[in-house]
């Protein structure tokens, strides 16, 4: 006798409507953190103007100690707090004062003016720009940038007289406390280099400073 009983289909199991939905919530729950967590580690956090993240000194004084100077003419890109002005320098202009707008060329204790300028990243095709109007005044520009040299900024800048840089590694910035004082962060997530305008005038030596690698 032929047993007639219907035989159940193989397969995958039906998904209840509400558990289909809860998956495909936590699914995206988890892109979205996957997300954030990106923006997060390839966020530019470190700007001069920033109340988190500044300038690594080691960085400054091995190019101080290449251009012979004690101090830079000028920081356009200075915090507003005293206390967090890592970048030693005869004059600063803080977000206030608008570095943009006013002249780099100041009276240097010693002439030519030597600029340093580690710009807010969130504007820095302006500045670099900036950077291009000033060295035409016979300022001497040194600007810590990203290296990303497929941007058009950073082919502007080359294709004005930039002398690129690269610093090797990767550097470690320093962040602002609730107290107000400063500790070391952690490494960038990107390469970074310096951008050099008229290093002639000063005769500058040696290569990129190995500082902050990470």
């Amino acid at each position: 006798m032929t047993d007639r009983t219907p035989k159940k289909k193989r397969g995958r199991p039906r998904i209840h409507p509400d558990a289909r939905s809860a998956r495909a919530a936590a699914s995206r729950a988890y892109r979205l953190r996957q997300k954030q967590k990106r923006q997060k580690k390839t966020a530019v956090y470190h700007r001069s103007q920033s109340d988190d993240w500044y300038t690594p000194p080691e960085l400054t004084q091995m190019i101080l100690r290449g251009i012979g100077r004690r101090v830079f003419t000028l920081d356009p890109c200075a915090p507003a707090d005293p206390a967090h002005r890592v970048v030693p320098a005869e004059f600063y202009y803080t977000q206030e004062d608008d570095g943009l707008s006013r002249s780099w060329k100041v009276d240097a204790a010693i002439p030519p003016p030597v600029v340093f300028v580690n710009p807010p990243y969130s504007r820095i095709s302006a500045w670099i720009d900036k950077c291009i109007d000033e060295s035409r005044k016979g300022v001497v520009i040194v600007a810590l940038v990203p290296s990303r040299t497929g941007t058009r900024w950073f082919e502007r800048a080359v294709e004005h007289d930039a002398i690129v840089a690269p610093i090797p590694g990767r550097l470690r910035f320093l962040r602002g406390q609730l107290a107000g004082s400063l500790s070391p962060g952690d490494a960038a997530p990107f390469d970074a280099a310096l951008l050099i305008w008229n290093p002639e005038l000063l005769c500058l030596r040696g290569a990129a400073p190995r500082v902050g690698q990470g």
